[in-house]
């Protein structure tokens, strides 16, 4: 069998009803896809979000087989909040095991929470909310995730759903700052909570992959990019990756994503 990479990791059905997300983040691999397959330029894929009210409605009454994860190309912006609610709902009305997955904060988690109340979702049906903190300093995120909401935003969001009774996890995928990893892990941890059915609880750590080819699209609208690659790529070598892992390998918590498992393998000789 082989091994699951990328969001097969985590789920067996990814969802999207959306083409496009404000963001803007630099390194994003769903805009990657779509400027390669001409689902969207690449410069249109932050400005021009597209939601699909057919790819909503198509879920209505379906149930998949395994997790689902919700959504995998986009997240919960002003313009796709109104679809992915209501995607939600159909998910969580059919009986589905879903993992939402989101930079957002507060305002992603009351929304969530209002799908929840409304359909009276009983607590082992409870969507599992992963959230994005992929650096720690206001600085780096506001260069690679321009549009997104800030680290502040998305804490407050993982405490207020983990304080809610969600399970609760973080991807810390693509990691942008290594040197913080052991501090991140630190303090997202506690924050991080596992239900009664093995839901939540994880801290995943993986790379930025492909980075010269997914921020191609920046160089020379963006100030810094080719330095600020260089950085990170050193940063995530296979002597960074074994850095951080050899710092958290025995935390448990900590899962590596396909990114950082191949070079651990690699080195450990496994």
């Amino acid at each position: 069998m082989s091994q699951r990479t990328g969001t097969r990791e985590w789920a067996e059905t990814g969802i999207n009803v959306c083409v496009g997300c404000a963001h803007g983040c630099l390194y994003c691999y769903a805009a990657d896809m779509a400027h390669r397959f001409k689902w969207m330029p690449r410069l249109a894929w932050s400005d021009q979000e597209r939601p699909d009210r057919e790819d909503v409605e198509r879920l209505e009454g379906k149930r998949f087989t395994g997790r689902v994860m919700f959504p995998t190309r986009h997240d919960w912006t002003p313009t796709s909040e109104p679809y992915c609610a209501v995607a939600l709902g159909y998910l969580l009305a059919a009986g589905n095991d879903v993992l939402v997955v989101t930079k957002g904060g507060q305002r992603t988690v009351d929304l969530v929470r209002l799908v929840v109340v409304e359909l009276n979702t009983p607590p082992a049906m409870l969507p599992e909310i992963r959230f994005s903190i992929t650096h720690w300093s206001e600085r780096v995120g506001r260069f690679w995730e321009p549009r997104a909401p800030s680290v502040d935003a998305r804490l407050c969001g993982l405490g207020m759903a983990s304080c809610a009774g969600y399970p609760t996890s973080v991807s810390m995928e693509p990691l942008l700052q290594p040197e913080k990893a052991v501090e991140m892990v630190a303090m997202l941890a506690p924050l991080c909570r596992r239900d009664d059915h093995g839901r939540g609880g994880e801290i995943w750590i993986g790379k930025a992959r492909h980075l010269a080819r997914r921020t191609a699209w920046a160089r020379g609208r963006v100030a810094g990019l080719q330095e600020a690659v260089e950085q990170l790529e050193d940063a995530q070598s296979d002597d960074g990756v074994m850095l951080v892992y050899e710092a958290l390998k025995g935390h448990p918590q900590v899962r590596w994503k396909d990114s950082y498992a191949e070079v651990i393998r690699r080195c450990c000789g496994d």
